[in-house]
């Protein structure tokens, strides 16, 4: 009796412990979801218009400004829907095989275009800062463009495979089907993973040695040191706020039972939120890390902010506009 007594005593401890850690999270979620989507938006919207402007123009501004349009579909389809499905319920994967099939196919489609064109964008100031001239003559626009659209292929037909092995299982969760397709899953992500890490830091010691061995003495020299030091610190941030929710997403798949452990899935919710924070603060670490960079942003502010200033000079009234820099006003 007592035996029986303790046991349902520590499964209602159990079950309060698993309602506070839901309740957190999707506290949490509230929180966070539009604090991430409101500060992604004003920074991509000021990237794409300053990866757009002549002084950048480069093939390393291309996959920059591919990349900041592709984190909108992050925060509006990825974070949003996200946000409406543990926040408030509104999760229409539960319901419908197709949107199940389809949100689960276009997400991994866009967090993963992310990765691998952060990997292109690695390989191409490998070759740009390279003593090999045949690898400098790759470094062009129109092959930039070329590399986007190969990777949009590739990775639209490597996730063809969601749209058919996904269903929705008794837990109206939507997940692959049980069986060899979840190990594949598993397996699948798991390899994308510790490739992409492998390759990049691989390609960042590359990077490295080039920038170590050459002595940058010209402008472009420097607007290049530029470009790697920015590319470098997203690289760091984004490996630091992804590993956690990519292991846990490789586990999920790998190990179905877990996912019925409360604990994990907490983890994994929390993770996905640092996950999803990446997609936000590009933005303001090229602003931190490029002085190029920071001087088309006050150009813009200028632009759109348009600063008057008023002088006397020899007893002349003189008004300024300090954005275009020429005067519009004088009196005696």
């Amino acid at each position: 009796m007592l035996t029986y007594i303790s046991r349902r005593k520590m499964n209602n401890q159990s079950l309060t412990i698993n309602n506070d850690l839901n309740n957190i999270y999707v506290k949490l979620n509230i929180i966070s979801g539009p604090i991430i989507i409101c500060i992604g938006t004003i920074g991509n919207i000021f990237s794409i218009y300053i990866f757009s402007q002549p002084s950048l123009r480069s093939s390393f501004s291309n996959y920059s400004l591919v990349l900041s349009i592709n984190n909108f579909f992050v925060l509006y389809f990825g974070v949003l829907t996200r946000w409406l499905a543990h926040g408030f319920n509104q999760d229409l994967p539960r319901y419908s095989l197709f949107f199940c099939r389809f949100r689960t196919f276009f997400s991994y489609f866009i967090y993963q275009f992310t990765s691998f064109l952060t990997l292109t964008a690695l390989i191409d100031r490998w070759c740009a800062s390279s003593s090999n001239r045949r690898r400098q003559k790759s470094v062009t626009i129109r092959n930039s463009y070329r590399f986007i659209v190969f990777i949009i292929l590739f990775l639209l037909l490597i996730h063809l495979h969601i749209l058919i092995y996904f269903e929705i299982d008794n837990y109206r969760i939507c997940r692959p089907q049980i069986g060899f397709y979840t190990q594949f899953f598993g397996i699948f992500h798991l390899t994308i993973a510790i490739g992409f890490l492998s390759l990049t830091i691989l390609f960042s010691l590359l990077t490295i040695i080039n920038v170590r061995k050459k002595c940058y003495r010209l402008r472009q020299h420097r607007l290049d040191n530029q470009l790697i030091l920015m590319l470098f610190v997203h690289v760091i941030q984004y490996v630091m706020l992804s590993l956690p929710f990519l292991l846990a997403m490789v586990l999920s798949a790998l190990l179905p039972s877990i996912n019925k452990n409360k604990n994990f899935i907490f983890i994994q919710n929390l993770s996905r939120i640092t996950f999803n924070t990446s997609f936000c603060i590009d933005f303001y670490i090229d602003l931190i890390c490029a002085r190029l960079y920071r001087h088309e942003f006050i150009k813009l502010v200028r632009r759109l902010c348009p600063i008057k200033k008023t002088k006397v000079l020899c007893g002349h009234t003189v008004r300024f506009n300090l954005s275009e820099n020429k005067t519009f006003y004088s009196s005696l």
